[in-house]
């Protein structure tokens, strides 16, 4: 299962690498097979084999010999190791389902309402949010239709589940929601966009008020955290807007994979 789950995180990978470099530009995904971006010839399916083909191919084009970009490479591996770790902790909640609180983070809770679904519920969802991570990071775009996919993944999830704090998580989404609207409104929009709100959002109603407060800490913790770095490294000034899309998907994971490492607050 392991291994399944890591293949088809290498699959999704390849899937997510060409959705989002169509996707900001207006390309439908299913408008046809990829293309070397240089000599714009059809990739065969041979040297479209995830990780292989780069390493075989030493990352250059079969036909033009000219260098691919790594982020195939890397969105692939990435989404693979994502995949592996969401199962890992499926598993650790299974294993600790005997034990009162034994591990009690958000995705134990998420498992405890949707049993056997969790899994594909999460590796769905990781998915559309490793998406937005690479918009946003490479484009400074976080698509609508992905927020809305998400939105409407989690309102159903947790409508149909066997929660009884469904009200309540819709009151941690909208409060997380008017919080980078608030910002927004007091920066002018130059230190939070309205693609932030709409992540917040997701993120609220998908952790509930506890949790969402883990999130954003974690999510600003390294947001100022890499901005200094940029800064004194000379990559960025002050002032000069950094996409946050980012740093709050990557506080999403790191509070959905380590969420009982902070004081539990079920709510």
């Amino acid at each position: 299962m392991f291994v399944y789950v890591a293949l088809l995180g290498l699959v999704t990978g390849s899937f997510l690498s060409a959705l989002t470099y169509r996707l900001p530009r207006g390309i439908k995904i299913s408008s046809g097979r990829s293309l070397c971006v240089n000599c714009k010839k059809t990739i065969a399916w041979y040297d479209n084999i995830p990780l292989l083909s780069y390493l075989i191919l030493k990352g250059k084009c079969r036909k033009c010999k000219k260098k691919i970009s790594p982020r195939y490479f890397v969105i692939e591996l990435a989404t693979a190791l994502l995949f592996t770790a969401i199962y890992l902790a499926t598993l650790k909640c299974a294993g600790a389902a005997y034990l009162t609180n034994a591990w009690n983070g958000a995705i134990c809770n998420i498992n405890n309402n949707l049993g056997i679904w969790t899994l594909p519920y999460l590796l769905i969802l990781s998915s559309a949010l490793l998406a937005i991570f690479i918009t946003d990071f490479e484009y400074q775009i976080i698509p609508d239709q992905l927020v809305i996919f998400l939105l409407f993944l989690v309102f159903l999830t947790h409508f149909f589940s066997t929660a009884d704090n469904f009200y309540a998580l819709i009151f941690s989404g909208f409060s997380a929601a008017l919080f980078f609207l608030f910002l927004n409104i007091v920066t002018g929009g130059r230190g939070m966009g309205l693609g932030d709100a709409k992540l917040g959002l997701v993120g609220g109603l998908f952790f509930g008020l506890g949790n969402s407060f883990y999130w954003l800490t974690v999510s600003f913790i390294l947001g100022a955290v890499v901005g200094l770095i940029l800064i004194f490294s000379g990559k960025a000034k002050f002032g000069k807007p950094i996409p946050f899309g980012p740093f709050l998907i990557a506080g999403y994971i790191i509070t959905m994979l380590f969420s009982t490492k902070f004081p539990i607050i079920n709510l």
